[in-house]
C-alpha cells in the first residue's frame, strides 16, 4: 500500500513525530519511515507504520497523514488555482472592481434552475413578475389571454380551436399531488402561444361560480382527448392521464411531454418542474403555487381557491407548456434525440400510467404477522450486537455506534461524513470491518431487517387504495441519468431479492385469485449489450453457443478447461465480468472478494489479457467523453459530463469517466426494455388478453395473468423481449410462473 504514496505517509509521519513526546512512540515512527523511505517497506515495516500511525490517531486525534494521502491532487490543484498569475496581459482598470448592485433577474433565474427557492423569492421580490412572464422572454410583447369557460358554447368553440390546430397542451388541476386519490378541480387547455382557458369543474367554495358539470365536460372534450389524430402535450403528462380517466376521459395521441423532453436534453439536471424549464428556457418566471394556494398551515386545495386566481394560473401552465414544447421539438431533432423520444421515451408513457393504474395487491394479514415476527427478530440482534459490544447501547445512533466501535472496541476507523466530519458508521464502512469483528455484520444484518421492516412491512399497508385495494407506485421516466426507470411511493424496485428478508417480503405481493404473475427477466443483458458494442469474440461467442458467461470468463482467465473451473473461480470471474460495467478497481475487488490487492490487480490485467476488445471499448468510450464530454446509447441517448471539460479534482474526472462507460451499457439495456414493455403492451393488447403488465425492476417484468393464459403470455412476452433489436449475441429471457412475487424470484 506504501508503494504509491510512501513520500506522502512519511512525509507526514516525520512531521507528527517530531511533535510527539511519547519517545518510544516517535522513535517507532521514525524507524518506520526510515524503513519505507530506504525502500526496503516489506509487509512488516508497512504493518509497524500503520500501526504506529493509528496509535498516534487514539493517542492525539491528528489526522494529517490522511490528509496528505487521500487529498495530494486536490492540495497541488488549490495551490495552483491560489497563484496569481503576474505574466496575463491585463489592462487594470479600478473603477471596474467597483461593487454595484447585483443582477437581480439573472441571479433570481440561476436560483430558480439551482432549485434554489428561497434565494429565488428573495432576488425576484424586487421585480414585477408575479402574475406572468418576464420580461426577458423577447417573444412577450403583450400580456397573454387567459380565460375562463363557464358555458357549454365556449367550450365547444375552444374544442374546435384545439382540433384546428392538429395539437395543444392540457394541464389538470387537483386537489391532491397523488393522481390516485385526486379530484378534479379544473383542466386547462392551450392552442396557441399567448392564449389558453381554464375549464373549472371542481370549485367548491362559498360564492364560487356556477360550473359545467363534469358529463358536460366529458361530452365536449372527451372526443377531442380520445382523437389520436390530435397531438396533446403535456408537462409530466402521465399525472393528467391518471387523473382524467379517473373520470371518464381518456387520453390518446400524446405528442410530447415536455419534462420527459427537457430530460433527454440534459439528463443531469436537479429539476425537471415546468417553474425551473420555463425560466432557463423562456426566460419566463411562472406563478408559484404558494402564491395562489397559500402557505404553510395556510395552505389550501385549489377546489377552495377563486376561480379567478386559479385560472391566471392554470391556464399559464397550459400555455407556458406548449411554448416550451415548440422550443424542445427542434432542439430533440438537432442533437439527434427526437427518435429516441419518438420511438422509446414517448411511447412508454402511456404504458407506465397503464401499470401504475393497474397497482399491485399484497397481503395484509401476512404484513401483520411478518411485522410481529421481524420484530422479534430485531430484538435478538440487538442483544447479540449488545453482547458482542460488552454492553447495552441504541444500535440506532450513529454517536452510540461510534463509541462502541472505535471506542471501546478500537477497530480502525475508515472515512469521514461529508457533513459532521466524524467517523463514518455506513454500510462500506462495515462490509470493511467485518473481517475485523463479527459485530459489524451482525449491525448490518439488523439494518437490513429495520429498513425492510420500517419502508415495506409497516408502511405497505397504509399505501393500499381504498378504491382498488392494491398499492400503486409511481415510475418516474427521469429517475435515472442512464435512462433507467425508478420507481417510489413506494419503492418497489429497491426491494431485495437475495436476502431472506426481502424474499420475506416480496412473498406479501400477491395475484389476484384466478391470476397468477408471470416473471420475464433478461438474462445478463448487461454482459450481452457489452458484448455488442465491444464486438469481443470470446464473449461474443460464449453467449451465441449458450454458454456459461461466468464459467467461460474463468476458464479464460485461470487459462484451464471450463470443466476445471472451481466454483470460487467462477466467482472471482463473474465479480469481475459485473464489475468492469461499474469501473471496479483493483482495492475494491480485492475487499468484495476477500482477496489481496495484488491478486485482485493481477486477475484485471488477465481479464483484459483475454478479452481485449473490452479493453479497447472501455479506453475508446473514456476517450470520446474526454473528446465531448458526452456518450450516447446505441440507439442515440445522450448524457453529458461537463465536469470534463472543467478544472475539477482528477477524482471527479474519474468518476466522469466511469459513469461515461456505464451509461453507454446501462442506457443500452435500459432502451432495450422500455422498447419491449412499448412491444408487449401493444402485443396483449393486439391479442385482447386480460393479462395487465404491474411492475418494471430494471431487467425484469412482472405481468398479473389470468391462469388458463399463463403459457401464451409467457411466450408472447418472451417474444418481444427477446426479438426487440437485433444484436450480435442473442438477448434471453428467464421465466417463472407462481401466485407470489416470492414464486417467481
Amino acid at each position: 500500500a506504501l508503494d504509491d504514496a510512501a513520500a506522502g505517509f512519511a512525509e507526514a509521519a516525520r512531521a507528527l513525530a517530531r511533535d510527539e513526546r511519547d519517545g518510544e512512540l516517535r522513535a517507532r515512527l521514525d524507524a518506520a519511515v526510515d524503513a519505507a523511505e530506504a525502500g526496503v517497506a516489506d509487509a512488516k515495516a508497512v504493518r509497524a507504520l500503520r500501526k504506529a500511525l493509528r496509535e498516534l490517531d487514539k493517542k492525539s486525534g491528528k489526522r494529517a497523514w490522511l490528509a496528505v494521502h487521500e487529498h495530494r491532487d486536490q492540495a497541488f490543484l488549490s495551490r495552483e488555482l491560489a497563484t496569481v498569475d503576474r505574466h496575463v496581459p491585463v489592462k487594470f482598470e479600478t473603477e471596474r472592481l467597483r461593487l454595484g448592485p447585483p443582477d437581480r433577474a439573472a441571479a433570481s433565474r440561476l436560483f430558480s434552475v439551482l432549485g434554489f427557492r428561497t434565494l429565488t423569492a428573495e432576488f425576484s421580490g424586487e421585480q414585477d413578475v408575479t402574475t406572468g412572464p418576464s420580461e426577458a422572454d423577447a417573444d412577450r410583447d403583450v400580456e397573454p389571454e387567459y380565460a375562463t369557460v363557464l358555458d357549454r358554447a365556449r367550450l365547444a368553440a375552444e374544442v374546435e380551436a384545439c382540433r384546428a390546430a392538429g395539437r395543444f397542451a392540457v394541464d389538470t388541476e387537483t386537489d391532491s399531488v397523488d393522481p390516485m386519490r385526486a379530484r378534479l378541480v379544473g383542466v386547462s387547455l392551450a392552442h396557441a402561444r399567448g392564449r389558453a382557458v381554464y375549464v373549472p369543474v371542481g370549485h367548491r367554495y362559498d360564492g364560487a361560480p356556477r360550473q359545467l358539470p363534469l358529463e358536460d365536460i366529458r361530452t365536449a372534450l372527451g372526443p377531442l382527448l380520445a382523437d389520436p389524430a390530435v397531438g396533446k402535450i403535456g408537462q409530466n403528462v402521465k399525472y393528467d392521464l391518471h387523473v382524467l380517466r379517473r373520470h371518464g376521459l381518456e387520453v390518446r395521441g400524446l405528442r410530447l411531454d415536455t419534462m420527459v423532453a427537457a430530460f433527454l436534453l440534459n439528463s443531469s439536471r436537479i429539476s425537471y418542474g415546468m417553474d425551473s424549464l420555463a425560466l432557463e428556457y423562456l426566460g419566463v418566471r411562472t406563478i408559484p403555487y404558494e402564491e395562489v394556494a397559500g402557505r404553510g398551515a395556510e395552505q389550501r386545495t385549489l377546489d377552495a381557491v377563486d376561480v379567478a386566481a386559479v385560472t391566471r394560473y392554470a391556464a399559464e401552465d397550459a400555455e407556458v407548456t406548449l411554448r416550451l414544447a415548440e422550443a424542445f421539438e427542434p432542439m430533440l431533432k438537432h442533437s439527434g434525440l427526437d427518435a429516441v423520444y419518438r420511438d422509446i421515451d414517448g411511447p412508454v408513457i402511456p404504458v407506465l400510467a397503464r401499470m401504475e393504474a393497474h397497482g399491485i395487491r399484497v397481503d395484509v394479514a401476512m404484513l401483520a404477522d411478518m411485522s410481529e415476527e421481524m420484530e422479534r427478530g430485531l430484538e435478538a440482534l440487538r442483544a447479540g450486537i449488545h453482547e458482542l459490544a460488552g454492553e447495552p447501547f441504541n444500535v440506532d445512533s450513529p454517536k452510540q455506534l461510534r463509541e462502541v466501535l472505535f471506542d471501546r472496541l478500537g477497530l480502525r476507523p475508515g472515512r469521514k461524513t461529508a457533513k459532521g466530519k466524524v467517523f463514518s458508521t455506513d454500510a462500506r464502512t462495515l462490509e470493511e470491518l467485518a473481517g475485523d469483528h463479527p459485530i459489524a455484520a451482525r449491525i448490518l444484518e439488523y439494518r437490513e431487517l429495520a429498513k425492510l421492516k420500517g419502508t415495506y412491512v409497516d408502511a405497505l399497508p397504509a399505501l393500499v387504495n381504498a378504491e382498488t385495494g392494491r398499492i400503486h407506485t409511481s415510475f418516474h421516466p427521469t429517475g435515472a441519468a442512464t435512462g433507467r426507470l425508478s420507481s417510489s411511493d413506494p419503492n418497489l424496485q429497491n426491494i431485495p431479492a437475495r436476502s431472506a428478508a426481502g424474499l420475506r417480503v416480496r412473498e406479501a405481493f400477491v395475484a389476484d385469485p384466478g391470476f397468477r404473475f408471470v416473471a420475464s427477466d433478461y438474462s445478463q443483458v448487461e454482459l450481452r449489450v457489452l458484448a455488442h458494442l465491444c464486438g469481443d469474440p470470446e464473449l461474443v461467442a460464449a453467449f451465441r453457443a449458450g454458454e456459461d458467461i461466468h464459467r467461460r470468463t474463468a476458464a479464460r482467465v485461470f487459462g484451464v478447461d471450463p470443466g476445471m473451473v472451481t466454483p470460487e473461480m467462477r466467482r472471482r470471474a463473474k465479480a469481475v465480468n459485473f464489475g468492469i460495467l461499474y469501473g471496479m478497481s483493483e482495492s475494491r475487488l480485492a475487499r468484495e472478494q476477500g482477496m489481496k490487492r495484488a491478486e485482485a490487480r493481477a486477475f484485471i490485467e488477465a481479464y483484459f489479457e483475454r478479452f481485449a476488445a473490452v479493453r479497447s471499448y472501455i479506453e475508446d468510450i473514456r476517450d470520446r467523453a474526454r473528446r465531448d464530454a458526452a456518450v450516447r446509447t446505441l440507439f442515440g441517448r445522450v448524457r453529458y459530463f461537463p465536469q470534463l471539460h472543467q478544472r475539477v479534482a482528477r477524482a471527479v474526472q474519474e468518476q466522469a469517466l466511469r459513469a461515461a462507460v456505464n451509461t453507454t451499457i446501462q442506457g443500452t439495456a435500459a432502451d432495450l426494455m422500455k422498447m419491449a414493455m412499448v412491444r408487449a403492451d401493444a402485443a396483449l393488447a393486439a391479442t385482447g388478453s386480460r393479462a395487465r403488465m404491474l411492475l418494471q425492476v430494471h431487467d425484469e417484468l412482472l405481468l398479473e395473468v389470468p391462469d388458463g393464459e399463463a403459457d401464451a403470455v409467457a411466450a408472447l412476452v418472451r417474444r418481444e423481449m427477446e426479438g426487440v433489436a437485433e444484436l450480435r449475441v442473442p438477448l434471453a429471457v428467464d421465466q417463472k410462473v407462481g401466485r407470489t412475487w416470492r414464486e417467481v424470484t
